[in-house]
C-alpha cells in the first residue's frame, strides 16, 4: 500500500474518532435537552468552532506549509514555536469567551456556557493542533490515537453525566471538551514536543502572518457568515428552530469524516509533491474534487430517500419540521466539495 493511501485510511479512522467526538454528543444532546436546550448548546458550538477556524486558518495552515517538506529537529523546532503560538491563541479565546459571557449574563444557560467554552479553550486547540502536526509528519496513526484518547474521554464522561440525573447544557459541555485537555497532554508526549510560549512563538507567528491573513480571510468569510444565520434564527425564530437547523448540518456529519479526512491528508500530500517535483498538482486537484463531489452527492441522496424518517428517529418528532433544510443544506455541501480541490492547491 503506497504511503499516501495508508495515511488516507489512518485519516479516515481518525475523522471517524475526530468526527465522532461531535456527532455522537449531537445526536445524545439533540434528544436529551430537546429543541430548546439544544439550540443554546448549538449557538455555543458554532461560536467555537468559527473561533477555531480563525485560529486553524492563520497558524495551523502556515505551520502545515512550513512543516510538512522537513522532518527532523528542524520538524521539531518548527513544531515547538508553532504550539507555542496556538497555546497563546488558545488563551486569548479564553479572555474573549468570558469577557461575552459576562455580558451575557451568568444568570443564562448561554452566558454559562460561554464560560465553559472559556475554560476549554485552551486544551481544544491544542488537541488540535497535535492533529495538524501528526499528519504535517506524516504520522496519521498519532492523529488517531490522540483522537481515541478523547473519545474514550468522552465516553467516560458522558456515561456518567447520563447515569447521575438529568444533563444540562453546562454538564454537556464539560463533558465534551474536558477530555481534549487530556489528549493534549498526552500528544506533548506523543510528538515528543513541548510548546514553547514565549517570544519566540510570537516571532514565529509574525513571520507566517502575511500568509495566514489570506487563509484566515477566505475562512472567515465561511464561518463568520454561518455564525450570522446561527444568531439571527436564534433572534427570530428561537433556541428551537436552532436547533433544528443544526440537527441537519448534522445528518450529513458522516460525509464529513471523508471530506475532512482526506483534506487532512490532502494538503500535506501536496505540499511535498510540488516542492519535490516539477509538477503543480493540478490533476490530483481535479480527481480529488470528482471524488469528494460525487462521495458527498450519493451519501445526501441515500438521506434525501427517507430524511423525514431519520430525523424522527433518530433525533425525534419535535425535529420533524427540519425536513425541508436537507435538500438545500445537500445542494450546498456538493458545490463545496466541488471547488474543495482547487481550493486546497491554491493553499499548497
Amino acid at each position: 500500500m503506497s504511503t499516501l493511501r495508508r495515511e488516507g485510511a489512518w485519516a479516515v479512522l481518525d475523522q471517524v474518532l475526530s468526527s465522532g467526538t461531535n456527532f455522537i454528543p449531537s445526536l445524545i444532546l439533540a434528544r436529551v435537552l430537546g429543541p430548546a436546550g439544544y439550540g443554546v448548546f448549538s449557538l455555543v458550538f458554532i461560536a467555537w468552532f468559527s473561533t477555531l477556524a480563525f485560529i486553524t486558518s492563520a497558524l495551523m495552515q502556515p505551520y502545515t506549509l512550513a512543516a510538512a517538506p522537513i522532518e527532523g529537529a528542524a520538524w521539531r523546532d518548527v513544531t515547538k514555536h508553532a504550539s507555542g503560538t496556538v497555546v497563546l491563541a488558545g488563551l486569548l479565546s479564553s479572555g474573549v469567551f468570558a469577557v461575552v459571557a459576562l455580558v451575557v449574563g451568568m444568570s443564562s444557560d448561554l452566558g454559562r456556557a460561554l464560560l465553559v467554552i472559556a475554560i476549554l479553550a485552551p486544551g481544544l486547540v491544542l488537541q488540535e493542533f497535535w492533529r495538524v502536526a501528526s499528519y504535517a509528519a506524516s504520522r496519521a496513526r498519532t492523529a488517531t490515537a490522540n483522537d481515541g484518547y478523547w473519545a474514550i474521554g468522552q465516553i467516560a464522561a458522558f456515561g456518567f453525566l447520563l447515569w447521575h440525573g438529568h444533563p444540562s447544557v453546562v454538564g454537556c459541555l464539560l463533558a465534551w471538551g474536558a477530555p481534549a485537555s487530556l489528549a493534549a497532554g498526552l500528544g506533548v508526549m506523543q510528538l515528543s514536543v513541548m510548546p514553547r510560549v514565549d517570544l519566540a512563538a510570537i516571532r514565529w507567528a509574525r513571520k507566517w502572518m502575511r500568509l495566514g491573513a489570506w487563509f484566515t480571510f477566505t475562512s472567515t468569510t465561511y464561518t463568520i457568515g454561518f455564525l450570522v444565520v446561527a444568531i439571527i434564527i436564534e433572534t427570530k425564530l428561537g433556541k428551537g428552530d436552532l436547533g433544528r437547523f443544526q440537527t441537519v448540518q448534522n445528518l450529513f456529519g458522516p460525509i464529513q469524516l471523508l471530506v475532512i479526512g482526506g483534506q487532512s491528508v490532502f494538503v500535506p500530500y501536496l505540499v511535498r509533491k510540488i516542492k519535490s517535483t516539477s509538477l503543480t498538482g493540478l490533476r490530483e486537484a481535479r480527481l480529488y474534487s470528482l471524488l469528494i463531489a460525487a462521495s458527498v452527492a450519493a451519501y445526501g441522496l441515500v438521506v434525501l430517500l427517507d430524511a423525514r424518517t431519520i430525523l424522527t428517529k433518530v433525533f425525534g418528532a419535535s425535529y420533524e419540521p427540519a425536513v425541508i433544510l436537507v435538500l438545500p443544506t445537500l445542494l450546498s455541501l456538493v458545490l463545496d466539495a466541488g471547488g474543495g480541490g482547487a481550493a486546497l492547491k491554491l493553499r499548497a
